[in-house]
């Protein structure tokens, strides 16, 4: 990030003009000033964004101290504008009005400008909605990864002869390399990686990471779980076997890989000065690794023809030109891509060659391969009705051999599972692990009852760091824990810490959502209704809000309010799947089956993956045409839902209620495996 001049902006500002969607951009240089007019209005260019592959610009709004970086980039290769939106508007068409220009996803101060610019206090007000946005330095500077650095320019003024050579970090507040060796030994004894509060990895990830913030301002003591809450890697942006699918930012593959949970740092491959690679081509990997990895007995290509990345690290284009490469370190599977519809490196080279040929390829020339991805296998056959209880997914959980994001990962599945003992929550909430104390904080939000284990998300309340005391202290007043007990007392200061992050962070309105659950149990001053309501009006695109608000009115009996806001819904998103299934239970609870069908109908097309969706479609269809005819129907779509403990109870159930003996007794046997 840059201060605009002649000097620092890469694109054509010569009167160019660029259309995007229904927008009109154009681009302007009115000596030495840059200009970026949308839709006929005049907004000045304060900072170019990027240098290579793209650079983007960001532009005054006007008013509210609000910063928006446009959503239209200079190929520098190319020497083109373009826009960078295009394939996810493509993928989600839906979602356009949402990632227009000046809505929240390309505002500047609350989505980009924490990783890009020194010492950012956002300095947000949820009054008055404005910023008075401050920083160190608009760039990325020392202070960013080694904290305060005035007594090391004191240090480094003095005479040589009169410094002390053993200060701490030579002044600076703290050394992100701790921790660091320049190579790491190829065996080292097998040692297992936590990420930790002192890990040299967690000053990159401080950007490099799908993470939430939840600092009350700018903390540069490198304390990452105080400052930060780490994203469990999720479908949502990974594949199945958590190689990336969308843009996030590198943190949580590396975290899977074998090579994090060996010991290797961010600083072996990179230069955190430079940012550049620190050694050329095979001459990176081969600083740990064997030669013989170099040969062809390992990667029976033509000698120089492959690298190791082209296997190993596959890039992907985002934000339409910039390659980035997936740091999992995956090992090419045709297999696993026929059988779970996973993407292998190989497909990047040969993609004139199908799935099935590129597998008996592969297993000719690899005849002796033993690496399994343990995880996805146990993942992909579940999905497929092949499992034989939750003792595979549980001992992989808790595998300290295994990457503990990986781990951490897993956790969501065992929602599926009813049969989950107390024991076998407590032994995770006491992990030595940050991040499977976090996955299953968040599995425990969904479900009705946390009595049993509730002991111990209190001791992690208390405990910390902030990144699970917030998350724990959240799952407690969701479920109506009593903060007026003896205990709730102790815990109280942490939730009203935990209130005044979410105020401080209200331009998030996820976080608004979050204070409006926790004013529906009393814990926040300002109502419910009026906390969605402004909501929706600073982020009409935000669903969930006309989700919660819709459900306010239904817990009162007011469904006519309860379909006109989900109907508001509907007009921004019309493909929602969230307000296609409410409204379908706005139509169940007022017993027009019919209509309902046809909500839950659109639901379950949309999204066919979920269960949940066609499960209530299932039980509506019953309502209309039977069981005998449900049952059928349901069976239809049986194979896409084997691993969903709650639509195999639904085919067993039928089974029951037609009193269809041989049905009954083989769905008993298929949902007692979830029980196991």
């Amino acid at each position: 990030m840059n201060k605009v001049s002649e000097q620092s902006v890469k694109g054509d500002f010569n009167n160019r003009s660029f259309k995007a969607n229904k927008t009109i951009y154009k681009f302007k240089n009115n000596n030495d000033h840059f200009y970026i007019s949308i839709d006929g209005v005049d907004f000045k260019v304060l900072y170019t964004f990027g240098h290579y592959p793209l650079q983007q610009y960001v532009i005054d709004y006007g008013k509210q101290g609000k910063f928006q970086v446009a959503p239209i980039a200079w190929d520098i290769e190319e020497k083109k504008w373009f826009n960078t939106l295009s394939e996810v508007e493509q993928r989600n068409p839906h979602l356009s009005g949402s990632l227009k220009w000046d809505n929240r996803v390309n505002n500047w101060n609350n989505r980009c400008a924490n990783c890009h610019s020194t010492g950012l206090d956002k300095s947000y007000d949820i009054k008055s909605d404005s910023y008075k946005t401050k920083y160190l330095s608009e760039n990325i500077s020392c202070f960013s990864c080694h904290g305060d650095a005035s007594t090391h320019l004191k240090w480094a003024r003095m005479p040589l002869a009169d410094r002390d050579q053993n200060l701490t970090n030579k002044g600076f507040w703290r050394n992100p390399s701790k921790g660091y060796q320049e190579i790491i030994p190829a065996k080292d004894g097998g040692k297992h990686t936590y990420i930790t509060q002192g890990d040299a990895n967690t000053t990159c990830l401080t950007c490099h990471s799908l993470r939430e913030d939840i600092s009350t301002h700018s903390d540069f003591a490198g304390d990452f779980f105080n400052q930060f809450s780490l994203t469990i890697v999720n479908d949502g942006q990974y594949h199945l076997d958590g190689q990336q699918l969308e843009e996030a930012f590198v943190g949580g593959s590396f975290l899977q890989s074998k090579m994090f949970h060996k010991g290797v740092k961010c600083i072996n491959c990179h230069n955190p000065h430079s940012g550049k690679l620190k050694k050329d081509g095979n001459s990176l990997c081969l600083q740990c690794h064997d030669l013989s990895y170099e040969k062809y007995d390992h990667h029976k290509h033509k000698e120089s023809s492959a690298s190791c990345v082209d296997c190993h690290m596959p890039k992907k284009a985002f934000m339409g030109v910039d390659m980035r490469a997936d740091h999992k370190f995956v090992i090419p599977r045709p297999d696993y891509s026929l059988k779970y519809n996973i993407p292998n490196s190989c497909t990047n080279c040969h993609g004139d060659i199908s799935k099935e040929k590129m597998n008996t390829m592969f297993q000719t020339k690899f005849t002796k391969l033993k690496t399994r991805d343990s995880l996805l296998e146990i993942i992909g056959e579940m999905k497929k009705g092949n499992f034989d209880n939750k003792k595979k997914l549980l001992s992989y959980i808790n595998n300290i051999k295994m990457p503990e994001m990986r781990r951490a990962s897993a956790i969501v599945l065992l929602r599926e599972f009813p049969s989950m003992k107390k024991k076998d929550y407590e032994t995770l909430l006491t992990s030595d692990s940050i991040l499977i104390k976090k996955a299953t904080l968040e599995l425990l939000l969904n479900f009705p009852d946390i009595s049993q284990v509730q002991d111990s998300i209190v001791k992690i309340a208390k405990q910390g760091p902030k990144s699970l005391s917030f998350s724990a202290i959240y799952l407690l007043a969701t479920h109506g824990f009593d903060f007026k007990s003896t205990t709730g007392k102790e815990l109280k200061p942490i939730l009203d810490a935990y209130l005044t992050l979410l105020e401080l962070h209200s331009d998030a309105p996820d976080n608004i959502l979050k204070l409006a659950t926790l004013s529906r149990f009393g814990l926040f001053p300002e109502s419910p209704a009026e906390l969605l309501e402004a909501s929706i009006k600073k982020y009409p695109h935000f669903i969930p809000a006309y989700i919660n608000l819709a459900d306010l009115h239904r817990s009162i009996g007011n469904e006519a309010q309860t379909a006109n806001i989900l109907n508001q819904g509907l007009v921004v998103n019309p493909q929602n799947t969230s307000v296609l299934t409410a409204l379908g239970m706005h139509y169940t609870r007022l017993g027009d089956y019919p209509k309902a069908l046809d909500y839950f109908r659109s639901g379950s097309e949309l999204d066919s993956d979920n269960a949940y969706y066609h499960y209530l479609y299932i039980l509506t269809y019953k309502q209309i045409y039977g069981a005998k005819q449900a049952l059928t129907k349901a069976k239809a779509r049986e194979s896409s839902y084997e691993d969903s403990f709650l639509y195999n109870q639904l085919l067993f159930a039928l089974s029951v209620e037609l009193q269809d003996i041989e049905n009954t007794k083989f769905y008993s046997k298929k949902i007692n495996r979830f029980r196991q």
